[in-house]
């Protein structure tokens, strides 16, 4: 993604679209620097892992977690083309 179209993320504090390892699509929505929604498209039904400085509830799925260091951790399961909607604490 150009630094151009990341900058225009931050300033609306959310973005939609962006892929991450594993076949997943991510959008979210953030207020000071917090996650206020997001959710996850699974492509391919792989588990799922989260890393977040912030608590977070996953919607639906029994995720397991865990600290590591400052991190929290989060890790579930998926199906796949079902979306997991996640929710700031």
């Amino acid at each position: 993604m150009p630094a151009s179209c990341f900058a225009g993320c931050l300033e609306a504090r959310s973005c939609k679209g962006l892929k991450a390892v594993g076949n997943f699509e991510i959008g979210m929505h953030w207020d000071d620097g917090k996650i206020v929604k997001a959710s996850i498209i699974s492509h391919s039904g792989k588990p799922c892992t989260i890393r977040t400085l912030y608590p977070i509830r996953v919607e639906g799925v029994k995720a397991i977690q865990r600290r590591e260091g400052e991190y929290y951790l989060y890790s579930f399961n998926t199906k796949m083309g079902k979306e997991y909607v996640l929710d700031g604490i």
